[in-house]
C-alpha cells in the first residue's frame, strides 16, 4: 500500500482510503492513477494517456480524456489552480507530483480485505455500505490501538506482514439475496482460524444490521480463541495466563474474559471430542475461581461444583492429550488445585513432561515450584520458582504471577523477613497488587494498614469473610502441612477477627 498526502491507496488502485472514507477509481480512473504513479514526476502526454485507457491504435476521443482527467481531480479533491495530486502542462499533458509515503502496517491489528465479487455488480454500493457498517463494529469492540483497516484489493500475504489478522470476504447474489463468506486467517501464517457464512439483503440495507452484528461478534470471539489456542503449543507460560493475556489483547476486562466462557462452551457444543477445548475450558473454570470470588462472590456448592467439573473434565481428556506436554502441563496443575489426593498423578505427569524434548522447561517450572512448596520443601521450591523468574519479562503478568507464588511459599514458610522485602518490590512494580495481594499478607499482631482498613470497611463482615475463605480455597489449601496452611490465612483472619469480631473457620474440607 502507498500513501500520497491524505490517501491511501489499495495496491490495484482500486480504491483508496481518507479519513475513514473509501474512494472508488472507475477502470479508466483506475488506468490513470497507474499511469500517473508509475511515471511520477514525467510529463504524459495526451496520446500517451490515451494508449493507457483505450490501448494502442483504438478509437479514441481527447474529451473522454478530459472528462476522466475532471473526475479524477473531483475525487483526489485536487485543484486545477492548487494542485496536490495532478498538475497541468499547458501544450503538453499532465504531470503527477505528489510524492509516494510506504505504509509501515506494522500497527494494524485487522486488514478487511481482500473482498470478491463486487466489481461492475450492480449491488455493489449498498454492499460497501454493509462492509463499513462490519468494520465500524469490530474497530469499536476491538478498540484502539488495535487498527482495523478496510482495502478491497489488498494482498495481505504482500502487504501486511505486521497485521496479526486479516478478513477475506466473497459475495455471490442470488436474486435479492447475497451469499457472504467471510474467512478468517491469521496473517503471519495465513492458517484459516474460521469460515462464517452471512446472507444478506442488498435491497434492503438496514435489514441487515443484526447479522452483520453477529458476524463481528463471532470475528472477535474467533480472534480470541485463535490467540488462546496459541497457549496450547510450546508456550512458556501457564495456558490460563495465555488465555488471559488473548483477552486483555483484545481489551476485555477480567468480567469480559470470564464472560467469554460462552465462546468456548460453544466450542465444546461443536466437537465435545475436542481434547484441546476441553482443557482449554477447565481452565477457564480454574480462573473463575481464582479471579472471579473477590469481585463477584461464589457459594461453596459453586465453587464445589466448578472443582468437580474441572476434575472430571481433566481426568476424561487425559488420555487424548498423550503428545501435547503443555496440554498435560495444564491438566497436572489444575488437578493439583482442585484436589490434593491428585498429587502422586500430577507428579508423575510432570516427570513424564521433563522427560519431553520438544518442551521448554520454563512450562513447569512454577508447577514444579508450587508441588515441591505443598510438600514444605521450600528451599527446592524456591529454586524452581527462581528458574521461573529468569525466564519471565520484568513486569509482565507472567513475572508478577512467579512472584506471587513465591510470597505465597514465604507466607507458609514463616519467612516475614524475605516476605515484606519482596511484597515491597511487587507493590512497586504493579502497584494494584497492594490492594489484591497486599491485603492478605500482615502478620497475626501486625495492623491494618489504613488503606487495606478501608477496603474492608467497604466489604463489610460477610464480605471479609469471603476474601478469607478465597484465601483459603486458592492459596491455604495448595499446602499440606497444618502448620504451613494455617499460616497463610492467619494473619488476615487476625486482622479481620479484631475489626469485625468474626472468626474464620476453615472449610471442612481442609483435610482435603
Amino acid at each position: 500500500m502507498k500513501r500520497y498526502i491524505d490517501l491511501l491507496f489499495d495496491q490495484d488502485m482500486t480504491s483508496a482510503l481518507r479519513n475513514g472514507e473509501l474512494i472508488r477509481f472507475t477502470k479508466n480512473e483506475r488506468l490513470l492513477l497507474e499511469a500517473f504513479t508509475r511515471k511520477a514526476g514525467r510529463v504524459l502526454t495526451r496520446d500517451a494517456l490515451l494508449d493507457a485507457i483505450s490501448g494502442t491504435g483504438s478509437d479514441r476521443s481527447d474529451r473522454n480524456i478530459d472528462y476522466v482527467i475532471t473526475r479524477l481531480r473531483a475525487k483526489l479533491g485536487d485543484s486545477v489552480k492548487q494542485p496536490r495530486f495532478l498538475a497541468t502542462r499547458y501544450g503538453e499533458g499532465y504531470v503527477w507530483i505528489a510524492q509516494p509515503e510506504e505504509v509501515d502496517l506494522s500497527d494494524v491489528f485487522l486488514i478487511v480485505g481482500p473482498v470478491y465479487g463486487l466489481e461492475g455488480e450492480a449491488f455493489e454500493p449498498q454492499v460497501r455500505e454493509v462492509i463499513h457498517h462490519l468494520c465500524r463494529l469490530l474497530s469499536e469492540r476491538l478498540g484502539p490501538p488495535r487498527k482495523v483497516i478496510f482495502s478491497a484489493g489488498l494482498d495481505p500475504r504482500q502487504q501486511a506482514r505486521g497485521a496479526e489478522y486479516c478478513l477475506e470476504l466473497a459475495f455471490l447474489r442470488d436474486g435479492d439475496k447475497l451469499h457472504a463468506r467471510a474467512v478468517l486467517r491469521s496473517a503471519r501464517s495465513w492458517q484459516t482460524v474460521k469460515v462464517s457464512k452471512l446472507l444478506i439483503d442488498w435491497m434492503l440495507a438496514g435489514e441487515n444490521e443484526q447479522g452483520i452484528a453477529a458476524l463481528a461478534s463471532e470475528v472477535i470471539d474467533e480472534m480470541v480463541f485463535h490467540a488462546s489456542d496459541r497457549g496450547t503449543q510450546a508456550s512458556a507460560i501457564p495456558l490460563e495466563l495465555s488465555m488471559h493475556q488473548a483477552a486483555r489483547m483484545f481489551g476485555m476486562p477480567d468480567q469480559g474474559w470470564l464472560d467469554s466462557g460462552e465462546m468456548l462452551a460453544r466450542k465444546r457444543a461443536e466437537d465435545p471430542a475436542d481434547a484441546k477445548v476441553a482443557v482449554m475450558w477447565a481452565s477457564h473454570l480454574y480462573a473463575i475461581l481464582v479471579i472471579g470470588p473477590l469481585t463477584f462472590g461464589l457459594t461453596d456448592e459453586r465453587r464445589d461444583e466448578i472443582e468437580r467439573e474441572i476434575e472430571e473434565t481433566c481426568l476424561a481428556c487425559l488420555p487424548d492429550v498423550q503428545n501435547n506436554p503443555v496440554l498435560r502441563a495444564c491438566i497436572a496443575k489444575l488437578l493439583f488445585f482442585v484436589d490434593r489426593r491428585h498429587l502422586d498423578l500430577s507428579e508423575s505427569l510432570v516427570r513424564e513432561i521433563l522427560e519431553s524434548p520438544d518442551l521448554e522447561l520454563s512450562v513447569v517450572y512454577p508447577l514444579l515450584g508450587q508441588l515441591r512448596a505443598l510438600r514444605g520443601e521450600f528451599t527446592d521450591a524456591l529454586r524452581y520458582f527462581d528458574h521461573a523468574l529468569r525466564t519471565a519479562e520484568i513486569g509482565s503478568q507472567y513475572h508478577i504471577y512467579i512472584a506471587v507464588l513465591r510470597l505465597s511459599m514465604f507466607l507458609a514458610s514463616g519467612q516475614r523477613e524475605q516476605l515484606e522485602r519482596e511484597a515491597e518490590a511487587l507493590y512497586r512494580l504493579s502497584p494494584q497488587t497492594f490492594y489484591t495481594v497486599g491485603i492478605f499478607l500482615g502478620g497475626p499482631d501486625d495492623p491494618l494498614r489504613p488503606e487495606h482498613d478501608a477496603v474492608l470497611t467497604a466489604r463489610g463482615p460477610k464480605g471479609a469473610l469471603e476474601m478469607l475463605k478465597y484465601l483459603y480455597n486458592t492459596s491455604a489449601r495448595q499446602f499440606a502441612s497444618p502448620v504451613h496452611r494455617e499460616r497463610v490465612y492467619a494473619g488476615f483472619a487476625s486482622q479481620v477477627e479484631r475489626k469485625f469480631g468474626v472468626r474464620f473457620i476453615p472449610p471442612g474440607t481442609c483435610g482435603r
